[in-house]
């Protein structure tokens, strides 16, 4: 098994500079950072500063995040790709103009597919299927950034890599635990969407999220 082109090219600035474990973990753990905060950064106008403030501090450190990453595995790095793209989506969609969003979009699915393309995928259908569901949402910036940065991040796979397995090792209580949150974390959007009278900017991030568990519910390795 190859490993993840993406991946490749995330760890070779460090790996020029020093092939310490240290400097990589460390080189990682901050580029790990700095991407969150960028993927956060599409999410202004969508939703307040403070919100996303939360929101960043609770994904950076849960005990996934901080176990994830300093390590070389794509994993976190699909997540981040995914928050990006979703934050950009609903802003194109809003905005067709809006060139920040626009490069979010692309840059986030394509971060995803260089990663991982079959998590690509359980990002890349939904999100097309969101466009077929809400007319509002359809304009041609949309579509097309989002299949620019899949067919991007996608093709670098033509080279020969495997796509590696989704090892969910469900023999650790927490991995299980938070995975299975997923539902009532999406229930819990849809309320607040409701009560805020704007169901998008919350519910499709939390569809996309469990969409994007499904194969860690259903094609988990446990080989791996």
């Amino acid at each position: 098994m190859r490993l993840s082109p993406g991946i490749s090219l995330l760890v070779t600035p460090a790996a020029l500079f020093s092939a310490s474990a240290a400097v990589l973990r460390t080189y990682l753990a901050v580029l790990s950072g700095c991407g969150l905060s960028l993927a956060l950064w599409l999410w202004r106008g969508i939703h307040p500063l403070r919100p996303l403030a939360v929101a960043g501090g609770l994904i950076a450190w849960s005990w996934i995040t901080l176990a994830y990453r300093p390590q070389s595995l794509p994993d976190l790095w699909c997540a981040l790709g995914a928050v990006a793209a979703v934050g950009g989506f609903l802003r194109v969609a809003r905005d067709p103009s809006d060139a920040e969003a626009v490069i979010g979009l692309a840059g986030g699915a394509a971060l995803t597919a260089v990663m991982r393309p079959s998590e690509a995928l359980w990002l890349g259908l939904p999100l097309f299927a969101a466009l077929l569901a809400a007319p509002r949402w359809r304009n041609r910036a949309v579509p097309a950034a989002l299949a620019a940065g899949l067919l991007l991040g996608g093709v670098q796979w033509l080279a020969g890599a495997r796509p590696d397995s989704h090892a969910l090792a469900w023999r650790y209580p927490g991995v299980s635990l938070w995975w299975l949150a997923l539902p009532l974390m999406a229930g819990a959007a849809a309320l607040v969407g409701r009560r805020a009278r704007t169901l998008a900017p919350y519910l499709l991030p939390a569809l996309i999220a469990m969409a994007m568990a499904t194969p860690y519910f259903v094609l988990f390795d446990e080989s791996g």
